[in-house]
């Protein structure tokens, strides 16, 4: 198939399009698997960070009951159905608005799964790197 340095990858039909394409497809979803590892090692980091601090709070309540209030007004929202994350339509183009409320809806509920695992199965080590540290 690769004959004269690659020159058979060069047509844009048949067998040949078919081959260059599967080659193509593999580097693009190699990356694409990357990005989703670094997404949600960002994700359980950044909720693992904030749960050691709601936990720090909670051992020492009384200098901070504004993060456990917060915490909790936060937590009796989201269980009564409304929204704790921040809007987003303020931020994008009228076009827009239907798509950035679905991102922070999606937004929420990936935090939701997040603080779920790290509290089910505390702090481990994925892919060498501790999720909250």
């Amino acid at each position: 198939m690769q004959i004269l340095g690659g020159m058979a990858y060069m047509k844009d039909t048949g067998l040949e399009r078919v081959m260059r394409d599967l080659r193509i497809f593999r580097i693009f979803e190699g990356t694409n698997d990357i990005l989703r590892i670094f997404v949600v090692l960002s994700g359980l980091q950044h909720a693992g960070i904030h749960l050691q601090q709601l936990m720090s709070a909670i051992k020492i309540s009384t200098i901070n009951l504004g993060l456990i209030f917060e915490e909790l007004s936060k937590r009796a929202m989201r269980t009564i159905g409304f929204s704790s994350t921040r809007n987003l339509i303020q931020l994008v183009h009228p076009r827009l608005h239907s798509s950035a409320t679905l991102c922070a809806k999606s937004i929420e509920t990936f935090g939701q799964i997040v603080e779920g695992a790290i509290i089910k199965y505390g702090p481990k080590k994925y892919c060498g790197a501790t999720i909250y540290s």
